[in-house]
C-alpha cells in the first residue's frame, strides 16, 4: 500500500479473563469473558488469591471502525458510479464529436467546390467579355451577324457574373455551417474533457479508498473471536 494513503485505522485490544480449573466462584464468573478497550491496559486488575491463578490473554486487532468502513463503501459506490458514468460519456461524446467531424469535413467539401465552381464561372465570363471586346475592337463596324454573336457573349459573360456571385453566396452560407460545426466540437471537447476529468478523479480516489477496504472492522472482528462472551468498553 503506498505510505502516502492514509486510512484511518483503528487498534483495539481484547483480553480473555482465563481462570484455572479449581478457582473459586467469583473468578468462575469473570472466565472466559472477554472486554474491548482502546488502550492496550486490561480492563481491571487480577489479584492472585488462594488456589486461583487467573491470567489475561490479549489480541491487538487492527482495522477500522464499523461506521467509518462503512462510509467509506459507500463513497466506494459512489466512486465506481462516478467512473462508470463519465466512462459511458466519454464514449456517448466520442461517437457526437466523429458524426460532427464528418458532417464538418462534408461542409467543408462543399465549400470548396462553390469556390471552385465560382472561380470557374469567373473565369468563362473574363473569357467571354474579352472575346466580345476582341470583335469590337477588331471591327469598325459589326455586321448583323457579329452584333448578335457580341451580344450573346456578353449575355453569357453578365450570366457566368451572376453564377459565380450565387456560387460565392452558397459559399458563404456553408462558411456559416462550418463555423458553428467548429463551435459544437470545440464545446463537445471541452464536455468530454470534463468528463475525463471526473472519471480520473474517481480512478485517483478509488485508488485511495480501495486500499483501506481491505482492513476488516474492528468490531466484527472481535465479535468474531468472543462471541456474545463480550465487553465493549467505547
Amino acid at each position: 500500500m503506498p505510505e502516502e494513503i492514509e486510512c484511518n485505522k483503528a487498534t483495539i485490544y481484547l483480553f480473555l479473563h482465563v481462570a484455572k480449573s479449581g478457582c473459586c466462584d467469583h473468578c468462575k464468573q469473570l472466565d472466559g469473558w472477554y472486554t474491548a478497550e482502546e488502550e492496550p491496559d486490561p480492563p481491571y486488575e487480577i489479584l492472585q488469591h488462594e488456589f486461583c491463578r487467573c491470567y489475561w490473554r490479549m489480541w491487538t486487532i487492527v482495522g477500522l471502525w464499523r461506521e467509518t468502513r462503512e462510509e467509506l463503501i459507500n463513497k466506494h459506490a459512489d466512486l465506481k458510479q462516478q467512473y462508470y458514468d463519465a466512462a459511458v460519456e466519454i464514449v456517448a461524446w466520442d461517437d457526437k464529436i466523429a458524426t460532427r467531424e464528418l458532417q464538418l469535413g462534408s461542409e467543408k467539401e462543399a465549400k470548396a467546390v462553390q469556390l471552385s465552381n465560382a472561380e470557374e464561372y469567373t473565369n468563362r465570363s473574363i473569357d467571354a467579355q474579352d472575346s466580345a471586346d476582341e470583335i469590337i475592337n477588331n471591327n469598325e463596324e459589326l455586321t448583323p451577324e457579329q452584333q448578335d454573336f457580341v451580344d450573346q457573349l456578353l449575355f453569357n459573360a453578365d450570366d457566368f457574373i451572376k453564377k459565380a456571385e450565387d456560387c460565392l453566396d452558397t459559399a458563404n452560407e456553408i462558411l456559416l455551417d462550418i463555423l458553428e460545426s467548429e463551435s459544437y466540437i470545440s464545446a463537445a471537447n471541452d464536455e468530454r474533457d470534463a468528463e475525463v476529468y471526473r472519471k480520473n478523479e474517481a480512478i485517483e480516489k478509488l485508488n485511495e479508498v480501495e486500499p483501506c477496504l481491505e482492513f476488516g472492522c474492528v468490531e466484527n472482528k472481535a465479535e468474531e473471536i468472543a462471541g456474545s462472551r463480550l465487553i465493549m468498553e467505547f
